[in-house]
């Protein structure tokens, strides 16, 4: 299976210097996370998973995997809450930018209340 991001794009975000090996397990755990969830939001206009990964949805990725991990941990710290949410913002236009580019505005309204 393709990556959508790599362990480095997601330490970037969450500013964990690159030779810190020590969160790397839940890293990866959380990357396949968001992999899947790419998978499930982008299945109704692609096929997934993706073969080739563009640019958006590397960094959509990195963005939700960033904010699963401060999810996970928010009990331990104030913000994280705030933090998680960012870059599940930060996730949801990037994702709604790669849809609009396969055949204009996207049916999928992510991040919308259906109910």
């Amino acid at each position: 299976m393709t990556e959508y991001c790599a362990l480095y794009d997601v330490k970037k975000r969450l500013q964990i210097q690159i030779n810190d090996v020590s969160s790397d397990p839940e890293l990866a755990d959380v990357i396949a996370e968001a992999q899947t969830i790419i998978d499930v939001d982008l299945a109704s206009a692609v096929t997934t998973p993706l073969t080739t990964v563009p640019d958006l949805i590397k960094y959509a990725c990195a963005d939700l995997a960033a904010g699963i991990f401060k999810s996970r941990r928010a009990k331990a710290e104030a913000h994280g809450n705030d933090l998680a949410a960012g870059f599940r913002k930060a996730y949801d236009e990037k994702i709604a930018k790669y849809l609009a580019t396969l055949s204009g505005p996207s049916p999928l309204h992510i991040g919308e209340d259906t109910t």
